[in-house]
């Protein structure tokens, strides 16, 4: 079990901290230079509005995004390759599970807010916020936390060609030649780098004519410690990522 740190004003956390959890949106945003106190911390990025397609987790709460608005937001997110989270209090819980049952939608990750002191994660849940201190609050989290922590053993052998990508803005093409997965090496565990833009699946070109198949696009974030993997329609045989990244990176299929 690993304490995580969250706080409306970063600098107030412990700079050892080795689980942070900041917003990626709304009035209390953390900024790069917010994240980048903690280079050696798992960050967890938290959303406020179910509208925003970002962050990991979405805070469900009076005030930020509501429990039936939670679904949407889970589906959007997932549809760009995250496992998502949702944050929200005991007794909120059942509410928004219900909200999940109601629709048909697989239910996401549960991080449960009980500040009873008790850093014990209940059943069902990946991470439990237990104390709310002048300065933070506290959580207690699962060792492995789906969506947040990807394993190194399960990023699957480059079976495709490895394409290198640079720092600032361009376009790479990955060749995938039916294979289904996706995934973007970005070096650096959490200091911040990060390589986000576009996914453009190319098909074969259509008989008589001179233009790919376009299969759809999507819009994507990779950093060191989520590199993917973003499933592929059937039938890709090359990926066009049109990126802006802050720093050198390596795409490859698989």
């Amino acid at each position: 079990m690993r304490t995580m740190y969250d706080s409306v004003n970063p600098a107030r956390i412990p700079r050892d901290a080795e689980i942070v959890a900041g917003y990626v949106n709304g009035p209390y945003a953390w900024s790069d230079t917010d994240w980048a106190l903690f280079p050696n911390a798992v960050h967890v990025g938290i959303a406020v509005r179910a509208s925003y397609n970002g962050g990991q987790v979405l805070d469900v709460e009076m005030g930020d995004a509501r429990p039936e608005e939670a679904v949407g937001w889970v589906e959007m997110r997932r549809a760009v390759g995250i496992d998502p989270t949702v944050y929200c209090s005991s007794s909120w819980w059942t509410t928004v599970a219900r909200a999940f049952n109601a629709a048909g939608v697989l239910a996401p990750h549960y991080w449960i807010a009980h500040y009873d002191l008790n850093p014990t994660v209940p059943d069902g849940a990946i991470a439990k916020q237990y104390a709310n201190t002048p300065h933070y609050d506290l959580s207690s989290v699962h060792d492995f936390w789906p969506g947040i922590d990807t394993p190194r053993a399960m990023i699957p052998t480059k079976e495709g060609n490895e394409m290198q990508g640079y720092r600032g803005s361009g376009m790479i093409v990955v060749p995938c030649n039916g294979l289904r997965q996706f995934f973007c090496a970005v070096p650096g565990h959490a200091t911040g780098e990060h390589a986000d833009g576009h996914l453009y699946f190319v098909g074969d070109t259509p008989a008589n004519t001179n233009d790919p198949k376009y299969l759809g696009d999507m819009a994507v974030h990779f950093d060191a410690d989520r590199p993917g993997p973003v499933p592929l329609p059937a039938g890709v045989r090359a990926v066009t990522f049109a990126f802006t990244s802050t720093v050198d990176f390596t795409a490859w299929c698989a």
